[in-house]
């Protein structure tokens, strides 16, 4: 049969499919960030570097400027291979947690789910005891935490005695818990025990966590059964979510424990209500901690609707609280910047002072409390540009090492310098800064999620690791001196797995719907790119858009890849990163308000379109291949980004794709919800009341087992536009979750194509991804003789 698409075509989808894969895998582009773990307080550290087999362990001497690896990997694959019984590859050694303090006669590590120590004066391994995951060894090194049913208990690590430091915990009462904080109460893989011990090993500060009367959550239903049966069956029959509005919520009651006596000591304060980010637990996430003695502890407490913060004073002994400051906003309070999935704020123990994150002037900055009175000492930062890191403090030299945006006239205010500041005078020094984005790995923001142990600076301060980065050139990774002097190129990333004939994309600034503000953007073309041709142009501009850095190297990797795979299928496609609440601009750029379709404070405005109109009608006049009579708009998880276009905008944008997207808001989990207790909910706009104006070509997709963005709140919308009496398409996957599958990106790919470049999309193509092991079922029946 003769097919109805061109081999060019096909080609097309493969240069696509090699971009999209390596977005989810590493494939097209390796060491694109150098992740450096100091060797106590060395002036060495490892790291990995990628290789097309696997990795390979690299030591920096960064004093000597040397870089070698950091041990024989034959031979200890060998020795790992005769003690675990498992086959290791020495190009791809699977370990983890890697300790070489101790090198070169002792490295220890983990591996198939065990702790191990080589020697290299036997060249043997042997498995050495440790502590269960999750549990949380004392000061003191003598006890140990761990959770058991719903309770928090204590091990004696010299006698083996267990002792029970709660009794009252059950189910969706628990203590010390993340898993109620997982997202919008889907049980996370990655439980923590959310528990600190005061630094005389004394006594423990943590919470509980009360959902018996939330609300439940709505169901998931497994209507294709994972283990081949034919009833469909509820996959979350128990879990529990608030809503924006709910009377319940979930919250925190924090206590402290003597472990001694085994007195519970709660705080004389209102329960807490649990806030972003909703995937990770309180004291994990680094927002209660110890005074140095002991009696003291301190909290931060963000109220329901994120408009007021209160740091509170906690007194062990008699629960008793003060609230030693507050930080409030009309708009909302941005504790955590999008960058981070930590509080930008830093607890100085050894001097009882605090320094804060704040952006009360305007911009973002770091500011000083005493923790004895709670007053303020002094700004540490001030001025028109924003405070973006916090990646070392020195106590000693009373030192900062921080990255700030925005401070250098006509350079991209998304780029990162690297600065040194004096705690006590302000005074600021600029280690290093250009005309690019500088990735330091902080222990706080998302570039580090996955290597919580890494560092970018050196423990004395005297060195630092950072990754040069564009989206139109490959990251380079610098070893520096604190002044900024670069010693030795670490890494230069491998990219050549990307598609033939490739084209970089283009950095622009443009200006917003205002006329007057600067907002930036990335463009992509297709390889083999003909400017003599005529272009449909597609916003590609998800949540987490950057037009900073390139590939891994930042938190953005997924869209820049995933756009510049849009661009090979034959669109122009752009990342344009308009005004909205982002908290990586001035505090005016982040408030802003869509007068056609205001949001909640604290909900995502990038999912706002004026700017990016104004945007691509901007590049429609400087690059006359770009067709405004055809212009897409596609999306991927939360932030609603195609249906703001279609409904919102519906004379601009003539085809879409959603996939999982937040299609209502008052459907939204509470602990990442804006609308502040007791609000009229009915104040803010939702997409079902847009329905009629749909006007181009909509491809809805949703995963039936999306426990963040739960297909009902696609089922609204879709009964509005029945009700409008409007024509869209829809798919519904029985097995996906909040994930996007490659099947999905690739009936997006499909749509696209056939609906704004007028091509009929290869038949026979499939598009796998490394996500697609992990979710789908595949029913017995398709492999079977029954005649099916």
């Amino acid at each position: 049969m003769k097919t109805l698409y061109s081999e060019e075509l096909l080609a097309r989808y493969r240069r696509a499919e090699t971009l999209e894969q390596g977005a989810f895998s590493k494939s097209i582009a390796f060491n694109t960030t150098v992740y450096p773990h100091w060797v106590g307080e060395s002036h060495c550290f490892w790291y990995k570097r990628e290789t097309r087999d696997g990795q390979v362990f690299r030591k920096v001497d960064a004093k000597a400027s040397t870089n070698e690896d950091a041990f024989d990997h034959n031979l200890l694959a060998i020795a790992l291979t005769q003690a675990s019984g498992e086959d290791v590859q020495a190009d791809n050694l699977p370990l983890d947690n890697l300790d070489l303090l101790q090198a070169p006669e002792t490295i220890c590590f983990e591996a198939f789910g065990k702790h191990w120590a080589y020697s290299s004066a036997t060249q043997t391994c042997k498995q050495i005891e440790a502590l269960p995951a999750g549990w949380k060894q004392s000061p003191d090194g003598k006890k140990a935490l761990f959770s058991r049913d719903y309770n928090l208990w204590l091990y004696d690590l010299e006698s083996g005695e267990e002792k029970a430091l709660t009794d009252d915990g059950e189910r969706f009462y628990e203590y010390a818990s993340s898993q109620p904080m997982s997202i919008y109460g889907q049980q996370s893989s990655s439980v923590s025990l959310e528990a600190i011990w005061s630094p005389d090993s004394r006594r423990i500060f943590t919470h509980s966590i009360d959902l018996r009367q939330v609300a439940i959550a709505p169901p998931l239903i497994e209507h294709v059964p994972a283990d081949g049966s034919l009833r469909p069956v509820v996959s979350n029959p128990e879990n529990r979510v608030a809503f924006g509005g709910d009377e319940h919520i979930e919250s925190y009651r924090f206590l402290t424990i003597d472990i001694t006596t085994g007195d519970c000591c709660y705080a004389d304060y209102p329960d807490c209500p649990a806030t972003y980010p909703p995937y990770g637990g309180y004291f994990t996430g680094q927002r209660g901690w110890w005074d140095k003695d002991s009696r003291h502890a301190y909290f931060v407490d963000q109220k329901r609707g994120g408009k007021l913060v209160n740091v509170v004073k906690l007194d062990s002994h008699t629960g008793g609280t003060q609230v030693l400051f507050e930080e409030r906003s009309d708009f909302a309070v941005t504790v955590i910047p999008l960058s981070h999935i930590h509080p930008l704020l830093t607890p100085l123990p050894e001097s009882n002072e605090l320094i804060w994150y704040s952006e009360r002037s305007g911009w973002a900055h770091l500011y000083l409390y005493d923790l004895t009175t709670g007053e303020l000492k002094h700004p540490l930062t001030q001025g028109e540009f924003i405070v973006r890191n916090i990646l070392h403090i020195d106590t000693e030299q009373r030192e900062l090492w921080i990255q700030t945006a925005g401070r250098e006239a006509g350079r991209n205010p998304y780029y990162c310098d690297i600065c040194r500041v004096n705690m006590d005078t302000g005074a600021l020094t600029e280690v290093i800064a250009s005309d690019g984005e500088y990735v330091v790995c902080d222990q706080q923001s998302r570039i580090s999620v996955g290597h919580p142990n890494a560092s970018g600076v050196s423990p004395d301060g005297r060195y630092l690791v950072t990754t040069f980065s564009r989206v139109d050139t490959p990251p380079v990774s610098l070893l520096l001196d604190r002044q900024g002097q670069t010693l030795s190129t670490l890494e230069t990333a491998d990219i050549s797995g990307l598609p033939e004939g490739f084209t970089w994309p283009e950095p622009v600034m443009l200006k917003a719907a205002d006329g007057q503000t600067d907002i930036y953007g990335v463009v992509f073309r297709p390889s083999h790119f003909d400017p003599e041709q005529s272009y449909p142009v597609l916003d590609c501009t998800y949540y987490y858009a950057s037009p900073v850095g390139a590939f891994s190297n930042n938190h953005y990797s997924m869209s820049y890849l995933s756009a510049w795979a849009y661009a090979e299928l034959g669109f122009v496609t752009v990342i344009i990163f308009g005004r909205g609440n982002d908290g990586l601009r001035d505090t005016t750029f982040n408030s802003y308000q869509n007068p056609d379709f205001p949001l909640a404070p604290m909900h995502s405005s990038r999912c706002y379109k004026t700017d990016c109109i104004a945007g691509i009608q901007q590049l429609a006049e400087q690059y006359a291949y770009i067709d405004l009579n055809r212009v897409g708009v596609v999306e991927f998880g939360s932030t609603p980004t195609a249906l703001m276009g279609m409904l919102v905008h519906p004379d601009f944008y003539h085809v879409g794709t959603s996939i999982n997207a937040m299609a209502c808001s008052l459907m939204e989990g509470d602990i990442a919800a804006a609308h502040p207790l007791g609000a009229d909910l009915s104040q803010w706009p939702e997409f079902e009341q847009r329905a009629d104006q749909l006007q181009g070509k909509l491809l809805i997709i949703n995963g039936m087992l999306d426990w963040c963005m739960y297909v009902t709140m696609t089922f609204r919308l879709i009964q509005a536009l029945r009700q409008a009496n409007k024509r869209f398409d829809m798919l519904l996957l029985p097995n996906l979750d909040h994930g996007a599958c490659g099947y999905t990106i690739q009936r997006s790919w499909d749509y696209v194509v056939e609906h704004l470049l007028g091509e009929t999309p290869p038949q026979d193509f499939r598009l796998e991804t490394a996500y697609d092991s992990m979710v789908e079922y595949t029913s017995p029946l398709l492999n079977s003789d029954s005649g099916y």
